[in-house]
């Protein structure tokens, strides 16, 4: 058995008490921080920002990050599981969230509920020529 020829000049010197924010989810950062490098919100808000029916519920950016950063962790498939991350401050902090801005379950419902009939269908072919350059 070998051992390795680099040294850490960093060490564990104590293991206490922090009052900083932690998680286990550190990957969802780099894929919220992605999300917003490729600029893909304007073209999300440009296509379903007319699905927002009120201005007191949550942006439709906020939906989408947060549904897309719940399929990526793929911790649960039940959308319950958005009331449980809405009181996880270090889930919110990770994908650059104030806690306040948590959607819950039900708005998660109601946003999926908005795809259904022809309002979904105009926003399919729209989202499909957007990306494929197709203009139908």
């Amino acid at each position: 058995m070998s051992q390795s020829k680099f040294k850490s000049s960093r060490r564990i010197d104590a293991v206490e008490v922090t009052s900083d924010c932690l998680t286990g989810r550190a990957g969802l950062h780099l894929f919220a921080r992605y999300l917003r490098g490729i600029e893909l919100y304007p073209h999300l808000d440009r296509l379903f920002g007319s699905m927002r029916k009120h201005s007191k519920g949550h942006p439709i950016v906020d939906l989408f990050t947060q549904v897309l950063s719940f399929f990526f962790d793929g911790t649960s498939r039940h959308l319950t599981h958005f009331d449980r991350l809405a009181k996880d401050v270090g889930y919110a902090a990770t994908i650059e969230f104030a806690p306040q801005e948590m959607v819950s379950s039900h708005s998660v419902k109601r946003f999926f509920q908005a795809f259904i009939g022809p309002a979904y269908f105009c926003s399919a072919a729209y989202f499909f020529s957007f990306f494929s350059g197709d203009s139908r």
